[in-house]
């Protein structure tokens, strides 16, 4: 069965903790922190989600994932490694591939795509 049609009004989704949906990975959170699940490929577990990070929220150190990433921030500010990027902008960081520390001054709304299998490592 093919990935289902969808249409959402991100301001109006159902807001979960990072921890419901993502499941106790080891992803550092903050507080007023949440997300949502878009869509999921039933097949392949690949799936999008919508993330707001709350203002003053900072990565414990560079991140790396097993799998690729690709993140649409469509409103806020969103620093990676030290380098600021403003709403509109889109990032791909490829599987086993170094990025960060993350951080956001003002807030911040993402549009996050994955392949199935989401891990984080923090390194110093």
């Amino acid at each position: 069965m093919p990935r289902p049609e969808v249409a959402i009004d991100l301001l109006n989704v159902e807001r979960k903790s990072i921890e419901e949906v993502f499941g106790d990975i080891g992803l550092h959170t903050h507080p007023g922190e949440w997300a949502a699940e878009l869509s999921r490929d039933p097949e392949t577990g690949a799936a999008s989600y919508v993330v707001w990070l709350p203002p003053g929220f900072t990565t414990p150190g560079p991140e790396v994932h097993s799998i690729d990433q690709e993140d649409i921030l469509i409103w806020g500010d969103w620093h990676i490694g030290g380098v600021e990027h403003r709403a509109p902008f889109y990032d791909f960081h490829p599987a086993n591939i170094e990025h960060g520390p993350i951080h956001t001054r003002n807030g911040c709304m993402l549009v996050v795509v994955q392949g199935p299998g989401l891990d984080v490592e923090y390194r110093a």
